[in-house]
């Protein structure tokens, strides 16, 4: 809800919300958008668990520099709820507390994170962005304090896994590589491909030391990501996208990489259709999205009567994934984690209508066929 041209505070739906940890949670936040010539922005997040009975808050600020805003200076600190493996949820609040309270089988889980975060990052050419930073943080396990729900009151939530609780200083170096077009409309510089093909990529080194940085754990990850759009003919597209992990040393469970999966019936883009959330995880990882959309074109090239002006969209999808866990890090894991060792596959197709805003995805398991095969 907007107070001004620059603050707004959390609308009505932004709250609330609820998980088996926290129970019923109201929830407020202050946000500061481009003020100072739009150069700042700003914003505090707090919750209240009333079954945790636990305050949080989350304040995280940034001030832009340059002609065109393209350098960047950012500190946050935090006293916080965190989803665990929240880099592959894909869905909202409002979706996972209307499902944990319907159906009273919540697909999150958490752990309570404090510390701070400064960084600073800046494009050195048009083309490279480069990023470095220092982050403190102390995560201990949560525990379900609830048993609320709408429904199923006979039933009980499943229990909330432990982290490795510990203290952890780390360092970060990345990069951004962007060869896309950009538009400079006075204040910054707006990135368009034009609908032309394009291939962006970007890296990070994060490391951990006890000696060096008074950390309480010793390891270095690397990540690689690349993302391509590529036109194959008339309005049909190949999107791809590579994601690939190595750690070195020995990483806590809760700073694992979670292949993205999904829950039952719904989906999300560059996700495995047939993985549960959080199925897979490990510190090894390398994960492959193919997603071609014809779009209309094949039924058009058909030229099947009416049919061809239904604008009825296919497209298809193979992703591939292989995830193993490092000796060191399973030396002190807790939790069982399940790994694919060798490349699991899955592939199928998609059907949408150009005008409403679905789709239904058929999708098949190749291998390690086990739970949801189809």
């Amino acid at each position: 809800t907007n107070l001004s041209d620059n603050i707004s505070i959390s609308a009505p739906l932004g709250i609330y919300h609820f998980s088996r940890v926290e129970g019923h949670s109201i929830d407020f936040g202050v946000f500061v958008d481009d003020a100072f010539s739009r150069r700042f922005n700003s914003s505090l997040k707090t919750s209240y668990g009333f079954s945790d009975k636990k305050f949080k808050w989350d304040l995280s600020t940034e001030y832009l520099l340059g002609d065109y805003r393209t350098w960047k200076i950012k500190f946050a600190a935090f006293n916080k709820t965190n989803i665990m493996f929240g880099r592959s949820d894909k869905y909202g609040e409002l979706v996972s507390t209307l499902i944990t309270l319907i159906s009273k089988n919540e697909f999150r889980d958490y752990y309570y994170s404090k510390g701070f975060e400064i960084g600073f990052e800046g494009e050195i050419f048009p083309i490279l962005n480069l990023r470095t930073g220092f982050k403190n943080n102390t995560d201990n396990s949560a525990l379900v304090n609830s048993d609320y729900s709408f429904f199923n009151k006979n039933k009980s939530y499943n229990n909330n896994p432990p982290v490795y609780e510990t203290r952890i200083n780390s360092i970060n170096l990345g990069f951004d590589i962007d060869f896309r077009d950009y538009i400079e409309d006075g204040y910054f510089r707006r990135r368009t491909a034009f609908g032309r093909s394009f291939i962006l990529f970007s890296g990070d080194i994060t490391y951990s030391n006890k000696g060096l940085f008074n950390s309480e754990i010793n390891f270095t990850t690397y990540e690689l990501n690349t993302r391509a759009f590529l036109q194959t003919f008339k309005s049909a597209s190949l999107n791809i996208n590579v994601y690939a992990r190595l750690n070195e040393g020995t990483t806590p469970y809760q700073n694992l990489y979670s292949v993205p999966g999904n829950i039952d019936i719904l989906f999300h883009s560059q996700t495995f259709r047939t993985l549960n959330i959080n199925e897979i995880i490990g510190d090894k990882i390398l994960t492959l999205n193919f997603t071609h959309d014809f779009r209309d074109e094949l039924f058009r090239l058909l030229n099947i009567p009416k049919i061809k002006n239904w604008e009825i969209m296919l497209s298809l999808i193979f992703n591939a994934a292989v995830s193993d866990i490092s000796n060191k890090t399973s030396e002190i894991l807790t939790n069982p984690v399940k790994s694919l060792k060798h490349p699991f596959y899955e592939v199928g197709f998609g059907l949408g209508q150009g005008l409403l805003p679905f789709k239904i995805e058929f999708m098949w398991k190749l291998n390690y066929k086990d739970g949801n095969n189809f």
